[in-house]
């Protein structure tokens, strides 16, 4: 059997980072990789394939990791955005046509669902749509032919009850719908690190908290530009940002340009150990995600409020689902960095704090789970599930 796992990502770097590591990687970005290598690398030739600024490969055994080269428009136009896009997806039918494989798992983005649908059509295969953001941010033409392309699918993969609610949605029944749902480390069972640094300096500073990818569509620059007053105007607030990404030295060059660099501290990539040291340092966390790429689920939403700690968050998407607005958290409007501001200066106070301190540590079991399956699984359940079906449920013979 082939299988081809079509994503997001430097899959070649993904690839290195799931057969290396020693340590379950059950959540957050790097976990899809590691989960489907883990799963299905043992009975199957699998194929990595995604896109990036170069052409890269790398093969391990039977797994083999390839990202292709997309060509930047530079934002001229439409028109070379059109042309960019289509040399991608030839580029990407034409590793699908030689590779063949008999299983293609897909992201919901068009740029990878439409040469998946092409190939599994043309070559009568299996499609399985797998989906981790807001659905409801597609419009248009756009939107009429991913939910063509997922009601042709042979099933779909939603993250979390809040995406399968989406997806049921579009489809208009439940069948072939295979919810998974990563496990969120709970951070209370770790103990404290030798090797991490209280930047509260016991208790002097109270640390707003950035936990994730460090990229402009995450939020992290909108988060910095909200809190520079913020920060000015109260001295002991600090902003702490943990994680790696493209725009760390870009976003590490606009806080020594702006004289901040003693009150906001960019961490890097934390071991989870470090991460839950902390959070439960933090005052408060931050889930700044920009609209355009709303979550499908918060992981780093779900670990701080499991210990106590109030988020502010977007009133859009999956933060409609884990925040209770003036009980565990607060929201902003989303993409607004002047209301951004004015939470985090409201929640500097320490009445409202300790209310919402008290309202994220009462069992928040009521809004969150624990995390039913991983990723993996799912899609090996899914395609069992598939191959033992004699014939495709609801298609027409012809696929059209």
């Amino acid at each position: 059997m082939r299988i081809c796992f079509l994503k997001l990502g430097n899959v070649v770097a993904e690839l290195d980072e799931a057969l290396k590591t020693d340590i379950p990687i059950e959540g957050g970005h790097d976990h899809y990789v590691y989960s489907v290598v883990r799963e299905l690398g043992n009975k199957a030739d699998l194929l990595i394939l995604s896109y990036s600024s170069k052409n890269d490969c790398a093969k391990r055994g039977n797994i083999t990791a390839k990202t292709i080269k997309k060509a930047p428009s530079g934002g001229k136009s439409n028109f070379l955005e059109c042309v960019s896009a289509i040399r991608l997806w030839m580029a990407l039918q034409v590793e699908l046509f030689a590779f063949r494989p008999d299983h293609v798992i897909t992201g919901g983005f068009i740029g990878l669902l439409l040469p998946a649908f092409c190939y599994t059509t043309l070559f009568r295969k299996h499609l399985h749509v797998s989906f981790h953001n807001d659905l409801s941010k597609y419009s248009g033409f756009t939107r009429i032919l991913r939910d063509y392309m997922m009601k042709r699918a042979d099933s779909a993969i939603p993250h979390g009850p809040f995406l399968r609610g989406q997806v049921v949605a579009i489809l208009g029944h439940s069948d072939n719908v295979y919810e998974y749902e990563c496990r969120y480390t709970d951070m209370r069972s770790f103990t404290e690190s030798s090797s991490f640094v209280d930047l509260t300096e016991k208790g002097r500073y109270k640390l707003i908290a950035y936990v994730g990818r460090i990229e402009a569509d995450k939020g992290a620059f909108d988060l910095f530009e909200a809190a520079k007053g913020i920060l000015r105007q109260y001295s002991d607030y600090r902003l702490v940002y943990a994680g790696s990404g493209g725009c760390f030295d870009q976003l590490k060059r606009a806080i020594e340009s702006d004289g901040l660099a003693d009150r906001v501290f960019l961490l890097g990539k934390l071991s989870r150990r470090d991460v839950a040291c902390l959070l439960k340092k933090s005052w408060v966390v931050v889930l700044p995600t920009q609209s355009k790429i709303s979550e499908g689920r918060s992981e780093s939403a779900l670990e701080a409020l499991c210990l106590g700690v109030p988020i502010i968050a977007p009133r859009y998407g999956t933060f409609l689902d884990i925040v209770v607005d003036y009980e565990n958290g607060l929201f902003y409007e989303p993409d607004n960095q002047l209301d951004l501001a004015g939470k985090l200066a409201e929640i500097h106070h320490d009445e409202l704090h300790a209310k919402l301190v008290a309202g994220a540590a009462n069992d928040p079991e009521k809004r969150i789970r624990s995390g039913i399956v991983n990723y993996g699984k799912t899609v090996l359940k899914t395609i069992e599930a598939c191959d033992k079906q004699v014939g495709r449920i609801g298609k027409s013979v012809l696929r059209l």
